[in-house]
């Protein structure tokens, strides 16, 4: 996704595998990051909403567990 992302930087299909692979790694911050971006890119809603969504529950979920 980091290939993608620097050879086409409007392509939104790099930011969202690139939030996929952080999500994966439990790297939520970075994720929604990515699917934020990917979402602006994007004209029409897309599956990175409810990925970006996933992410900051799951982040919340973290925080109330510590």
């Amino acid at each position: 996704a980091s290939a993608v992302i620097a050879l086409r930087p409007t392509d939104p299909n790099g930011f969202y595998w690139s939030g996929m692979a952080c999500m994966h790694m439990g790297e939520f911050a970075l994720a929604i990051e990515d699917f934020t971006q990917c979402i602006y890119l994007c004209d029409a809603k897309t599956d990175a909403e409810l990925q970006r969504q996933s992410a900051y529950y799951t982040t919340i979920c973290e925080k109330s567990a510590e």
